[in-house]
């Protein structure tokens, strides 16, 4: 359920909004070009760590590979597809009927030229953030995975499904790298390091906001909190858990003190 959810529910859902976005950053008419990202930076973020956090609280390393491939083929899929689906956007929602304007005149515009580049560099950045802020949350907050009777995932496991997710991405970067750059032969490695004289800050502040959101937001509508220790004192799983928070599902709900009812 957490791979499907990771790897296919949740960017197909988000990509509504970032189609919206895009379209708002395409559209905003004083602003630097340097600065067209911002907009659509929040969703991406969005996406990430909702994404992220899911797949951090999966204990079977091999399901965390699958996980990360699966998102490997979506997130090349969408590089390769997100100017024809942008095209389609303006040229069958946006056209004016009987209209003599190009429906298309604005992706051609000199100021959102980089807009395609500035969204796959992005991708890049706050998918490392995520890969590994969320199992930092999640060890700090101390969040079951629900595999192992409410047990706490451990430090090594929680580092080498980082680290799996991790590699995958940069396999994926490659690969997204080398399609901007020979195939779509547009001037990614030129543009990398051309950022506005804030850049860092704002994604810092854009990557804080999100995280800090979306476990709000997660953690009062997926996660439970129940006391980890029964009865003052013990700290196994027949009369409690280890972790503060557990995935809400209905055995936890029923039980409402002890994750007896989920075993």
């Amino acid at each position: 359920m957490k791979v499907a959810f990771a790897a296919i529910i949740n960017p197909i859902v988000w990509e509504i909004p970032l189609s919206l976005t895009r379209t708002c950053a395409r559209n905003i008419p004083y602003n630097h070009p340097s600065t067209n990202y911002t907009v659509v930076a929040f969703i991406i973020a969005s996406k990430k760590s909702t994404g992220r956090f899911v797949i951090a609280t999966i204990s079977s390393n091999a399901m965390i590979t699958v996980a990360s491939f699966l998102l490997a083929v979506a997130e090349v899929l969408a590089t390769m597809s997100v100017k024809s689906r942008d095209q389609f956007i303006y040229k069958y929602f946006l056209r004016r009927d009987g209209g003599s304007a190009d429906p298309l005149a604005v992706l051609k515009h000199s100021k959102n030229s980089k807009l395609r580049l500035q969204l796959a560099h992005i991708e890049t950045t706050l998918e490392i953030v995520f890969i590994f802020l969320s199992p930092l949350i999640i060890g700090y907050i101390s969040v079951s995975n629900m595999a192992d009777g409410g047990l706490a995932p451990t430090a090594t496991d929680m580092i080498v499904g980082a680290l799996i997710q991790y590699f995958m991405e940069v396999a994926v970067d490659f690969i997204n790298v080398s399609y901007l750059t020979v195939y779509a032969n547009t001037a990614y490695l030129e543009y990398a390091p051309l950022h506005h004289k804030h850049y860092l800050w704002t994604m810092g502040c854009i990557a804080l906001f999100t995280a800090a959101y979306s476990m709000n937001a997660s953690i009062s509508n997926s996660l439970s909190r129940i006391a980890p220790i029964a009865n003052g004192t013990c700290l196994t799983a027949t009369c409690g858990h280890e972790t503060d928070w557990v995935w809400t599902m209905p055995c936890v709900t029923a039980s409402n003190s002890t994750f007896n009812a989920c075993l």
